[in-house]
């Protein structure tokens, strides 16, 4: 979340406020002149926009922290799983993939039909005694993590 977003945000809940509040002051027949309550209200409202706006953006980093240690202290094998929920993974590091110079599809098509053609005996001999249900979460997790 961008601070830009987080201020029009704020700008937003404060606009709107000041606007319902003029509006029912302005219809009521007692209020000579509704805007010093107009600005007093719409100081309010920023300000509860701020605390709002700022949980968020709090709760928007930490998840972005939690990922990135999951990313440094666990690799996506087997062995060593994310802890990222599926969208999380497949979100962003499909997003890391295409901004860090990964190769086309073109040449990951033909990477992954080499690998296919040199190396079926060991993955015949890596993967005996893994059960079929693993072995199938295993390449679900090795599709999410190119």
């Amino acid at each position: 979340m961008t601070q830009r977003m987080l201020y029009v945000a704020k700008l937003f809940v404060m606009a709107m406020s000041g606007t319902v509040t003029f509006a029912m002051l302005h219809l009521t027949e007692n209020i000579y002149n509704p805007t010093g309550p107009t600005i007093i209200v719409c100081i309010v409202a920023w300000a509860i926009g701020t605390c709002y706006t700022d949980v968020y953006a709090l709760a928007v980093d930490s998840i972005m922290m939690c990922f990135a240690e999951d990313r440094e202290r666990h690799d996506g094998s087997y062995m060593r799983q994310y802890y990222m929920t599926a969208g999380l993974k497949q979100l962003l590091l499909e997003d890391l993939g295409t901004h860090a110079g990964a190769p086309e599809e073109d040449d990951v098509e033909e990477l992954a039909e080499s690998s296919d053609s040199e190396g079926d005996e060991d993955n015949g001999t890596l993967l005996v005694d893994i059960d079929p249900e693993a072995k199938r979460d295993q390449e679900e997790f090795d599709m999410y993590s190119r």
